[in-house]
């Protein structure tokens, strides 16, 4: 993505910060929360864990899972605007930069093992999602877990898919499974797919 995706560049950044400051303080973070916390809010029992979100955005989905009780959070970001926002207005670990850069994955493996990746509509932007799941694969170990959700290919238009270009690839709910599982990966929980996003452990 570049520094304008979604119009998430420097402008009203010290806004922004304020904003999730304000969202944080007055418990207003925790009334929505995403599929993918959902599904990782399931797993409590690895809070003392690293668990690492690719494409952390603003840092919401780390920030409750913080305020859910995990504590070695990492997220990995390329908008440096939205890294500011997640470091200084949730206060969380980012590194900036784009997941599959040589520099990136050596910062990760300095964080260590990481047990739960987290990957909310990234894989789709993936250019060689099979070797986006290898590089994940490096930095886990057996019974590492990958929370995932992209869109359900069986209820995305045509059209916008086409039209859509940071849309590389399309998923259905077999074409993932054969993708996991050729990475090494079973999907043990899909019990938050939908006919619109495909979510699952």
């Amino acid at each position: 993505y570049s520094e304008e995706w979604g119009g998430q560049s420097f402008k009203n950044l010290e806004k922004r910060v304020d904003k999730a400051k304000r969202k944080v303080k007055m418990g207003q973070l925790m009334l929505k929360m995403n599929e993918i916390v959902k599904l990782a809010s399931k797993f409590i029992e690895y809070k003392q864990a690293v668990v690492c979100e690719i494409g952390s955005g603003a840092g919401q989905s780390l920030r409750q899972l913080s305020e859910l009780g995990f504590r070695n959070l990492v997220g990995v970001e390329s908008s440096k605007a939205q890294v500011v926002v997640a470091s200084q207005g949730y206060d969380l670990n980012i590194i900036s930069g784009d997941f599959e850069n040589s520099l990136v994955q050596d910062q990760l493996r300095k964080v260590g093992h990481v047990q739960i990746f987290l990957a909310q509509h990234v894989l789709e932007h993936t250019t060689e999602p099979d070797n986006f799941f290898e590089k994940i694969s490096r930095l886990q170990q057996n019974g590492g877990l990958v929370v995932l959700s992209v869109p359900n290919f069986a209820q995305e238009a045509a059209m916008g898919t086409l039209l859509y270009l940071p849309h590389i690839h399309s998923f259905t709910i077999k074409s993932l499974n054969i993708l996991l599982n050729n990475a090494g990966y079973q999907v043990i929980d899909d019990s938050l797919t939908t006919d619109q996003y495909i979510n699952v452990v």
